[in-house]
């Protein structure tokens, strides 16, 4: 299969589970965390920081920071808010 296929093939199969009410939920939350994941990999290589420094700034674990850098934690609003907080940034919830 072509690169190209591959990827037509991937852009359907999201299309298609995003007609269904509760995978496209889950698929929308997951791809949230991936991004606050992705802001806090960012924001430790810009400070040059290891995950230990950046666990030990944001007042976690580093094994809960490794979870949250891999989008693997189902993270409460407060302690979203109070993380994001911490490295610059606004967490804003849309209802749809």
């Amino acid at each position: 299969m072509q690169e190209s296929e591959k990827k037509d093939s991937l852009n359907s199969t999201f299309e298609n589970l995003a007609e269904d009410d509760e995978t496209r939920w889950i698929y929308n939350a997951q791809r949230q965390l991936n991004k606050f994941a992705c802001e806090l990999v960012t924001f430790r290589i810009d400070k040059g920081w290891n995950q230990k420094e950046l666990a030990d700034y944001l007042g976690v674990s580093q094994s809960t920071l490794t979870e949250y850098e891999n989008g693997n934690y189902n993270i409460s609003i407060d302690t979203l808010n109070r993380l994001a907080s911490k490295i610059g940034l606004n967490v804003d919830i849309c209802f749809s």
